[in-house]
């Protein structure tokens, strides 16, 4: 079984510095633009804050902590999201309900109603390939990121599963 782990770029000691206080300053900022709201519009403001405190956890989430593990073997790719050290299961696409693969544009045209899934991240380099797989009686596009030698794992196993056919 191969694994390739997908994180963006990570932070220095001067880059991780001065993010944490960006976000100190959107927090006190924030904090002091809904307070001055409240006086217009009450507890309302308050609600708008806890919002723009999710939204800024979320984005510190998706830009700086997730990740993803990408794992072939058995006939399977196993897709995890990674928080740190933790793995979430994320999905499985089995090899043998592979639809279709290769540049997320072509796969999509292929099948215009598929629903997508994303395991990329935006700060990685790496191309986006895409997998149009059979789950549930409906067919659905993830895109990953693979490395070269994932790549090669990934379609070596498409490869053995249409000789079987």
């Amino acid at each position: 079984m191969y694994r390739q782990n997908v994180h963006g770029e990570p932070l220095s000691g001067l880059k991780g510095i001065l993010v944490v206080l960006g976000v100190l300053a959107a927090a006190l900022l924030g904090s002091a633009f809904f307070t001055l709201l409240g006086k217009r519009i009450g507890n309302a403001a308050s609600i708008a804050f806890i919002a723009y405190c999710c939204l800024l956890a979320w984005f510190l989430l998706n830009y700086y902590i997730m990740g993803f593990v990408y794992a072939v073997g058995g006939g399977c790719l196993r897709i995890c999201r990674t928080y740190g050290k933790r793995e979430r299961f994320m999905c499985d696409v089995w090899l043998n309900m592979v639809q279709a693969y290769g540049e997320p544009e072509e796969v999509q045209k292929k099948f215009p109603d598929a629903k997508i899934e994303k395991a990329v991240k935006q700060r990685c380099e790496l191309p986006v390939f895409a997998v149009a797989y059979k789950t549930d009686g409906k067919i659905a596009i993830m895109h990953i990121q693979p490395d070269d030698t994932m790549k090669e794992k990934l379609l070596e196993g498409l490869r053995k599963k249409q000789r079987s056919e």
